[in-house]
C-alpha cells in the first residue's frame, strides 16, 4: 500500500481567478469551480426608543430615515454598540455596491 502525498497533483491549483463577488478556480484535474458571493439578508427591528436597528453580516447599525437630497434618495447609518451609537456618520443610496454593509442596510430599509 502506498500512501500519496497530502498534495497531490488532483489537488493542485492550475488557474485561479478572483474580483469582489466572483471566484473560478480551474484545478490540473480539469475540475472547474465558480463561487458567487450573494448578500445574506439583514434584518430590520425596532428598539425601545423608537431608532430602526439593521443587522448587517454580526453587526448592528441604527439607521435613519430615507430622505432625498438633489438626484438620489439616501439613508445615514451608524454602528450601535451598548445601546448607543459608535462611531462616524456614514450613508448609502441604492447604487452601494454588491456585498457590502451599505447595499445590506439600503436592501433592509427598502424592502417592503
Amino acid at each position: 500500500m502506498t500512501r500519496r502525498p497530502m498534495l497531490s497533483r488532483e489537488r493542485t491549483t492550475r488557474k485561479i481567478q478572483s474580483d469582489r463577488t466572483r471566484h473560478h478556480i480551474e484545478y490540473a484535474d480539469d475540475r472547474v469551480v465558480r463561487l458567487i458571493l450573494v448578500d445574506a439578508p439583514a434584518t430590520v427591528e425596532t428598539d425601545s426608543e423608537g431608532r430602526r436597528i439593521v443587522t448587517a453580516k454580526g453587526k448592528r447599525y441604527v439607521v435613519g430615515t430615507i430622505r432625498q437630497d438633489g438626484v438620489r434618495p439616501y439613508v445615514h447609518y451608524w454602528s450601535e454598540r451598548n445601546g448607543k451609537t459608535f462611531g462616524a456618520t456614514r450613508s448609502t443610496t441604492g447604487d452601494a455596491k454588491p456585498g457590502t454593509v451599505g447595499r445590506a442596510i439600503w436592501s433592509a430599509v427598502t424592502a417592503g
